[in-house]
């Protein structure tokens, strides 16, 4: 089976995202290439106060539990279950998208219990790498 909504590649000078919006190649390899000075920048930044020099100036998580996706998903799957607002009718393409994603592999847990457990280190990461969100010279 196809899945809906992925990149389509083609010798083209364009992409094609899943917004549906054509995107050139060549700003999509740069925006690639800043994400990743940015991940190397960062990769020495202390992540918590422990691990600072300076105690003032550390990362820390904004949103709790943004990318806790185990949990997220519950909540998700809640709201479905109750919707309230009678609103799941207009949603039944997305949640049909979503099931058939969980039903391949169920793996929203993976790399949250690899961060919890410390299997995975944690990192900076940006969590919102698209091209609109680059600034280019």
């Amino acid at each position: 089976a196809d899945i809906p909504h992925s990149i389509t590649t083609t010798t083209t000078t364009t992409i094609t995202t899943t917004s549906g919006r054509h995107r050139p190649r060549h700003l999509l390899f740069e925006a690639g290439k800043a994400y990743g000075q940015f991940i190397h920048d960062l990769s020495d930044f202390p992540l918590s106060a422990e691990h600072s020099h300076d105690h003032e100036h550390h990362l820390h998580e904004t949103l709790i539990d943004f990318h806790n996706t185990p949990k997220r998903m519950q909540t998700f799957r809640n709201a479905e279950a109750e919707d309230i607002f009678h609103r799941t009718q207009n949603v039944i393409e997305e949640i049909e998208y979503i099931d058939y994603i969980e039903s391949k592999s169920n793996l929203s847990h993976v790399i949250y219990d690899m961060l919890s457990d410390g299997r995975l280190p944690k990192r900076v990461t940006h969590n919102d790498a698209k091209l609109e969100n680059v600034l280019f010279d």
